[in-house]
């Protein structure tokens, strides 16, 4: 890491920072003097540059990881999942929670202790997912140019010239369904690595899923996309994006290609057993600038926002796309 001195999470980020900035300032000067700005070898250094620090930066993080005994050591989780971890977890530590790793089979990714105010002690798991693109029919492709001849607009996302974003909805409302009846109702309760008094957040990174449909979604609040499609079932609504003129057609149900039906009406029921969600789309290519993350809060559970305060709210019931 070159003897760079890194003290915590931001100044770590600022450190790197201010690495780019000097490697770019003299690779400008080099490109100046050897006049190869113009035939574009300067954007690929610079690419080079960015990435080669942007790796050394995530290295950082799954050090510091490694140093609190939080590191993954799953080889069948995707990189860009392990990243999300390694990022959270560094992110939550700096704003002063304890984290801790379960190292049991079937326990969530980390665990804090809190202290409420009659002084009884419980944890709040956290559990990190990632959810892809999909596979097969289900899987979301980059969305083509708009267009407005029907022929133009007729890809896999879209059917008579209407954008639907079903497909978009159903990486979240999978990756919910499939947390709450294959590990909270499954792996947790079997490895007894969650009691029936914990709490549970979950923490969703849905950079893979929104990269490929947020050109057409532009300027709204991160986490939209969550909220109204997977969380609140807010069905029954034609919505116009004033900005690109598009219709969505809001689903009172979704399903998936074969037919199978999929809830998206998680923090409408009593028996949804995630008591709020950490979401954000920070990824490998961003995670050097300051990336939003925000708190969603199940108005069916106990609030735990206050665990929570470095983190932007999003309320479930005002919050409208």
């Amino acid at each position: 890491m070159e003897n760079i001195k890194l003290y915590d999470f931001e100044e770590a980020r600022s450190c790197f920072l201010k690495k780019i900035e000097k490697k770019l300032a003299n690779l400008l000067e080099e490109s100046t003097l050897n006049n190869f700005e113009d035939s574009g070898l300067y954007d690929q250094k610079a690419k080079k540059e960015i990435e080669q620090t942007t790796n050394q930066f995530c290295e950082y993080l799954k050090q510091k990881c490694k140093e609190q005994n939080l590191d993954e050591k799953n080889e069948s989780k995707s990189p860009h999942q392990i990243f999300w971890e390694e990022y959270l977890a560094n992110l939550l530590i700096y704003n002063g929670l304890d984290l801790k790793k379960d190292k049991r089979d079937g326990a969530p990714d980390f665990y804090f202790n809190v202290k409420e105010d009659n002084n009884r002690e419980r944890k709040i798991h956290i559990e990190a997912k990632a959810p892809e693109c999909g596979i097969n029919q289900n899987t979301i492709r980059p969305v083509p140019e708009i267009t407005g001849k029907k022929e133009d607009n007729n890809g896999e996302n879209f059917g008579h010239g209407i954008a639907q974003p079903e497909k978009v909805a159903l990486r979240f409302t999978s990756i919910i369904e499939d947390t709450i009846e294959k590990q909270i109702r499954g792996t947790f309760q079997k490895s007894s690595a969650v009691s029936e008094d914990d709490y549970i957040v979950l923490a969703i990174n849905g950079h893979e899923v929104v990269d490929k449909w947020e050109g057409i979604w532009p300027e709204k609040p991160i986490g939209h996309h969550l909220v109204n499609y997977a969380l609140s079932n807010r069905s029954g609504n034609t919505l116009l994006d004033i900005k690109t003129k598009i219709i969505f057609e809001e689903q009172g149900e979704l399903k998936k290609y074969n037919g199978e039906k999929i809830r998206n009406d998680y923090f409408l029921r009593d028996d949804t057993p995630i008591h709020g969600i950490i979401y954000s789309n920070v990824s490998k290519d961003n995670c050097l600038y300051k990336s939003e993350l925000v708190y969603i809060q199940n108005p069916n559970k106990e609030n735990l926002s206050k665990y929570f305060k470095f983190l932007k709210k999003l309320d479930l019931n005002t919050l409208v796309l």
